[in-house]
């Protein structure tokens, strides 16, 4: 009988290229950072304003670099991480990065912003 439980995630030194954002900092946690910058179609598509229930995240792009506004109203930079699987939001401290996974559509159009179990929805 075959065991169909899923199988943890390799790690950074795997070849199959999900963990080249991360870093393992004290307790265990993972954390992704801001690798990149984005390229100006990508800064394209994920320029506007994402929502869930009242809460509100804008995304906006400054000399040509993406700026976040978290619901709480501050702005902060954000990058991308290596892959560009993540919006990642940098902090004041090197602990303190702020990732968002970006869900796209079946067109590859970027439809949510997704972080600590909320899907921030993207407005038209």
């Amino acid at each position: 009988m075959r065991d169909h439980r899923p199988t943890a995630p390799r790690g950074p030194s795997s070849s199959d290229g999900h963990d080249v954002a991360r870093r393992r900092p004290r307790g265990g946690t993972v954390a992704y950072r801001g690798e990149r910058d984005p390229t100006t179609a990508e800064r394209a598509e994920l320029v506007g304003t994402y929502t869930t229930g009242q809460a509100t995240i804008v995304v906006t792009e400054a000399n040509g670099a993406l700026q976040l506004r978290q619901p709480v109203g501050r702005t902060i930079p954000a990058r991308l991480s290596g892959d560009g699987s993540r919006l990642v939001g940098t902090g004041p401290a090197d602990d303190a990065q702020l990732p968002y996974v970006i869900v796209r559509d079946a067109e590859g159009r970027v439809r949510f912003l997704y972080r600590n179990a909320r899907a921030y929805t993207k407005r038209p």
